[in-house]
């Protein structure tokens, strides 16, 4: 049983970064016996980790034929902003509670850390992908601040599902600066200990991102 399950969170974990970093696609459906051979694996794990992925929205599965990544509709663009908007607002909330205390001074300092190197990616014509990691940090940032697991889990599964999205639109050059703009805001709110204005600064930040992609979709 101990085997069985090993193997089950490997086929997993290969199949979710295969889908976050575009090398399953929508377009094609792929057999449970092709990942199995690749992996060298029996197709049990394969299916057991393939239903999970199913479950989780990952992946769309056809009876008796395969499973492809599964399509975002443009309908789930506003759920998911609106779910990580509500995650990430309510951990900065709770930042700006105690903005006087040294934790979230020291988070104020790494948020403005992450945007300075945001400003230089984009100053240096940096690749996009440079961009999205400072990007990823300053939010991650947020997520760490109250050390919930349950949270981090959440969120990372969102962001996952939010990549499938095509997110590179939203770095285009015309956005690059109000980004900085908007993450700029949700600092000072933060470190001035105003709640309302860090629930605000999100919901203009994700608003914009969610138009975006929904105009893609």
């Amino acid at each position: 049983m101990i085997k069985r399950i090993t193997l089950k969170h490997q086929a997993y974990d290969y199949l979710y970064h295969a889908v976050l970093k575009g090398e399953i696609l929508s377009t094609q459906v792929y057999s449970e016996q092709y990942f199995a051979d690749l992996l060298g694996i029996s197709r049990t794990p394969v299916r057991e980790a393939v239903m999970q992925l199913a479950q989780e929205g990952f992946l769309q599965v056809y009876p008796n034929k395969g499973f492809s990544v599964k399509k975002v509709k443009a309908e789930e663009v506003e759920d998911l902003f609106g779910y990580r908007a509500a995650l990430e607002s309510y951990c900065a909330c709770m930042a700006a509670r105690n903005a006087t205390s040294s934790r979230s001074k020291a988070l104020v300092q790494k948020l403005k850390k992450h945007n300075q190197a945001q400003k230089e990616s984009f100053e240096k014509d940096e690749p996009v992908e440079q961009w999205m990691v400072h990007d990823f940090a300053f939010h991650q940032a947020i997520i760490d601040y109250l050390h919930n697991r349950q949270i981090s889990d959440s969120m990372e599964r969102l962001r996952a599902r939010i990549n499938l999205l095509g997110i590179r639109s939203l770095y285009s050059e015309g956005r690059t600066m109000r980004v900085l703009e908007e993450h700029q805001a949700i600092i000072d709110a933060i470190s001035m200990g105003r709640v309302e204005d860090v629930v605000e600064s999100f919901a203009r930040h994700f608003d914009r991102c969610k138009h975006i992609l929904a105009e893609e979709h």
